[in-house]
């Protein structure tokens, strides 16, 4: 049996959806690169750096979210050719397509595609646990001062607070 390695008929449709995935697999390595370097300055409390950072998180994201929305169009009249009421999932497209070439480009976008976002989903996971720690210590630290300036000695310059409780002074001279 002789193995069909003539290059598949060109789908334009296809091709587009080859290039959604891409442009999505690279803005999710983008993410990871952003989560690294939010956590350095988390690390290093660098709030400017971190604002920064948060901002074009933002902005990458909302375009990966375009990037989805297009991609559900793009499938959205498979799914109707093929009698699905829901977008099709990627599994779903590729039992539609007849190219093993086709396929198997398919297959490494979606591979690389999961990869990203399970190891974004790790990276997010690991910056949430290290926030979370220090806003414990912060929380820690803060009541700890609070404790501390109630407390009757304390005064603000950190000298020694006037002793304001109660006393009877006696007067021995009679």
């Amino acid at each position: 049996m002789l193995e069909d390695n003539s290059p598949p008929a060109r789908d334009p449709a296809f091709d587009d959806l080859l290039v959604n995935l891409d442009r999505q697999g690279a803005l999710y390595e983008r993410l990871l690169d952003l989560s690294e370097r939010e956590r350095a300055a988390i690390g290093r409390a660098d709030l400017a750096a971190l604002a920064a950072l948060v901002t074009e998180k933002e902005r990458v994201i909302a375009e990966a979210q375009a990037l989805e929305r297009q991609r559900t169009a793009m499938c959205a009249g498979w799914a109707r050719h093929h009698g699905l009421a829901q977008p099709p999932t990627l599994a779903d497209v590729r039992g539609w397509v007849q190219s093993p070439a086709y396929r198997a480009r398919l297959d490494a976008a979606a591979l690389t595609l999961s990869q990203r976002v399970s190891r974004l989903r790790r990276a997010n996971a690991r910056n949430a646990d290290i926030i979370t720690q220090a806003q414990r210590m912060n929380g820690g630290l803060i009541a700890a001062a609070l404790r501390h300036a109630r407390h009757p000695t304390y005064t603000p310059q950190g000298g020694a607070a006037l002793d304001l409780r109660p006393s009877l002074i006696c007067d021995y001279r009679a």
